[in-house]
């Protein structure tokens, strides 16, 4: 398995992970959310990534192109299924970037949301 790997199941609601693949200073940067500029660290976001999870009946992220790893960088496209009381069931995508500090993330940058697919 890959951090990438990791990153993901994270995302998924394997929230434990934080602890192991996060640094303690850890930092994310979301395309238009100013709301999470604060988190810092494994329990801000996986805190955050627990009541994001919480609006959707169903949400479960996969890779679509990647991960592409260069030196402390990891790159990767990713598509998000979803089910909400609103769209019902789509796709979503997004690309995610992450530097790595050692074996760990220190700092993503995340652009999502701007497409729906048909599913």
């Amino acid at each position: 398995m890959t951090i990438w790997d990791d990153w993901t199941a994270m995302w998924n609601g394997d929230l434990a992970l934080g602890q192991r693949i996060l640094t303690p200073s850890f930092r994310i940067h979301f395309g238009g959310r100013d709301d999470t500029d604060s988190l810092r660290g494994p329990l801000d976001l996986t805190r955050f990534i627990d009541s994001f999870r919480s609006g959707y009946r169903e949400l479960r992220y996969r890779t679509d192109v990647g991960p592409i790893f260069d030196g402390s960088h990891v790159a990767c496209r990713w598509l998000a299924d979803l089910t909400d009381d609103v769209r019902g069931s789509v796709t979503t995508g997004g690309i995610d970037i992450l530097r790595l500090e050692g074996d760990r993330i220190a700092e993503a940058w995340s652009v999502s949301g701007s497409r729906i697919l048909s599913s």
